[in-house]
């Protein structure tokens, strides 16, 4: 920011002013700032900076941030508490606890895979606790969501298909918002 600060507000770029956007709270140091959607024109390696920079002003001085995104997953990162919400329904509550109190998602983890070719869905029955498939011309989608303790009986029902592409990651506030507003 150094480099900019002679130039006009109005002529910097969409994400050098949110970062001055996040620089007033050092200066006038608010007891509560209200931030809408902080990192939504900037790069990911300063939306990351951001996010310690918000986490930072919560923190260390004492200032209440009030959060809107649509990046649930800077919600997870950054929200003591959140209101999630869709049309007419509202859901509030501690990230964790959400994701925890999600009904279908009482898994620990979930798989994402590619696989050439069509998948029996049903051999997954009783060892994951939720499946999401979709298909195309040559592949299989499929979204697993288990307990840890099935992680193997899942990867060895998976390694009998020609499997292109597989990811693992926990269960995330996205995931628990996907399942409580499906249906709106």
């Amino acid at each position: 920011m150094e480099k900019k600060r002679k130039e006009w507000y109005q002529k910097l770029s969409a994400g050098m002013r949110q970062k001055v956007y996040l620089a007033l709270p050092f200066i006038l140091q608010p007891q509560v700032l209200i931030l809408d959607e902080p990192t939504v024109y900037v790069d990911v390696f300063t939306g990351r900076e951001m996010w310690r920079t918000i986490l930072e002003l919560s923190r260390d001085s004492r200032i209440t941030v009030l959060l809107t995104t649509h990046n649930l997953s800077e919600a997870e990162v950054l929200c003591d508490r959140v209101f999630l919400f869709n049309k007419k329904k509202i859901v509030e509550g501690k990230p964790k606890e959400i994701i925890e109190k999600t009904e279908v998602l009482k898994a620990e983890g979930k798989i994402l895979a590619k696989i050439r070719g069509k998948v029996s869905v049903d051999d997954f029955n009783g060892i994951v606790q939720k499946i999401d498939v979709q298909y195309d011309d040559e592949f299989t989608y499929l979204q697993l969501y288990f307990k840890n303790e099935n992680l193997k009986e899942v990867l060895a029902l998976l390694s009998g298909y020609n499997v292109v592409d597989v990811q693992t990651s926990r269960v995330t506030l996205e995931d628990a918002f996907m399942h409580l507003f499906k249906s709106n």
